[in-house]
């Protein structure tokens, strides 16, 4: 027969994390949100970051263009996630939908 096995995780939210932990979420969440968000559907910072990155012909850049010019919007996402000690997302796809970005 079938046995429910409950795990417990330790969580910390984006201000607990150390700062290096910060730096990675930050860099999962812009990675995360360049690969799922349509240009169309997108802030009009993000539209800005992909306009510049486009213009400079710099493709490879976008990831710090979205930085500079959606910084405010990154931080608010980041501070209703929750994060494993090590800056990984603890189940970031439930508060993708919430995301300020799109």
């Amino acid at each position: 027969m079938p046995k429910t096995v409950v795990k417990e995780f330790l969580v910390y939210s984006f201000e607990e994390l150390s700062e290096e932990a910060k730096h990675k979420a930050i860099d999962e969440w812009i990675a995360f949100v360049i690969e799922v968000t349509e240009y169309e559907q997108g802030s009009d910072n993000f539209k800005k970051a992909c306009d510049m990155a486009a213009c400079m012909l710099t493709p490879w850049f976008l990831r710090e263009y979205v930085w500079k010019y959606c910084q405010e919007e990154i931080l608010e996402d980041l501070a209703t996630c929750y994060f494993y000690r090590d800056g990984k997302f603890y189940e970031r796809a439930k508060f993708f939908h919430r995301s300020s970005m799109l």
